[in-house]
């Protein structure tokens, strides 16, 4: 029928390639790669797809920058159909001579300022499992802190009341959190850099609520979690980091993205509150956000979890911390309920 012959006529080319994939050996790898780029071209997004998926097996030392080229060009591809995520996974299994990695790296971080929200989470990838390590691995860092912004809350990202997924806004930032700490876990080079431009920063100016994501992130791995909660601290306590506007741009509205995150925002939440007796602007910011996790994170363990860890903050006998605890208690049972209670 006419019908199966649409199946077969689309099936048969990626029928083909997954055949190849099983030979033991290719006569010609060279020619096979030439040929494998000159049709992609006119193939259909989804063929095009799976040669861009192919090319990496198959491909051998003479082609690399052949097809890192077409591969690059297909990214770069205004009306690419959607080629910059299948393109950057191509292209970091790749072994690029130094200066075309240098060029790529070039051309993926010029993208980050003004790429859409659903292509930040494979550019992330890519730029951190794929950074040499050094100086590049230290711009890369700095970059990354000036780039990553946030939409506004309420804007693209939903809050928890979406559900666990938030609508498709959330679900970029979502997968945005998931290559960050994936990333930064894997490469503690950059996690390290990161660490450093952030400890450098001064001035509220200087520092974005996508820092306290970072923060966040790097808290879920073991050897960086006292350097975290110190530098939030120190951060907290100078003013460089206020509740008013990098706490809110960070976690309000943002529970369905921030889901996997919880347990660390409450570590943080925590440690700000156990903060030593004249540190109050860190634990005031513990404080607001203690409030803010109960207030977004709206499913009942969350906010069981919430008073629980409150309770035991007022049972810790250290004055400070009780009375902060207390305060959050007040809060909460205010009639607003809302963060713009911290200071009364």
């Amino acid at each position: 029928s006419e019908r199966t012959e649409l199946s077969l006529h689309s099936d048969a080319p990626r029928l083909i390639l997954r055949e190849i994939r099983w030979l033991d050996h290719l006569e010609d790898a060279v020619q096979l790669t030439r040929k494998l780029l000159e049709i992609i071209d006119v193939c259909p997004v989804s063929i095009q797809r799976e040669i861009i998926g192919y090319l990496p097996e198959v491909v051998a030392d003479a082609n690399q920058v052949e097809v890192a080229d077409k591969l690059r060009e297909l990214a770069g591809s205004s009306d690419g159909g959607g080629m910059l995520v299948p393109a950057l996974e191509a292209l970091s299994h790749l072994d690029l001579p130094p200066d075309t990695l240098d060029e790529l790296m070039e051309e993926v971080q010029e993208r980050l300022e003004n790429t859409d929200a659903c292509d930040m989470p494979i550019l992330i990838k890519f730029l951190i499992h794929t950074v040499p390590r050094g100086e590049k691995a230290k711009a890369l860092a700095s970059k990354l802190r000036s780039q990553l912004q946030l939409s506004p809350a309420g804007g693209a990202s939903q809050g928890a009341d979406r559900g666990r997924n938030g609508g498709a806004g959330a679900s970029d930032e979502a997968l945005t959190i998931d290559a960050l700490r994936h990333g930064l876990r894997l490469r503690s080079d950059v996690a390290q850099w990161f660490l450093k431009d952030l400890k450098e920063a001064r001035g509220p100016g200087n520092h974005h609520g996508a820092d306290l994501w970072f923060l966040f992130c790097l808290h879920t791995t073991p050897q960086h979690r006292k350097k975290v909660e110190a530098l939030l601290k120190k951060k907290a306590e100078s003013g460089d980091f206020n509740w008013e506007s990098h706490l809110t741009d960070a976690v309000q509205q943002r529970a369905a993205a921030l889901h996997v995150l919880f347990p660390t925002l409450l570590q943080l939440a925590g440690a700000l509150l156990r903060a030593p007796g004249r540190s109050r602007n860190a634990r005031r910011f513990g404080t607001a956000m203690y409030l803010t996790i109960f207030v977004e994170f709206k499913e009942a363990y969350h906010r069981h979890e919430v008073v629980g860890a409150l309770v035991a903050h007022v049972g810790s006998g250290f004055a400070p911390e009780v009375d902060a605890a207390f305060q959050v208690f007040d809060d909460l049972v205010a009639p607003s309920g809302e963060a713009d209670n911290i200071d009364a």
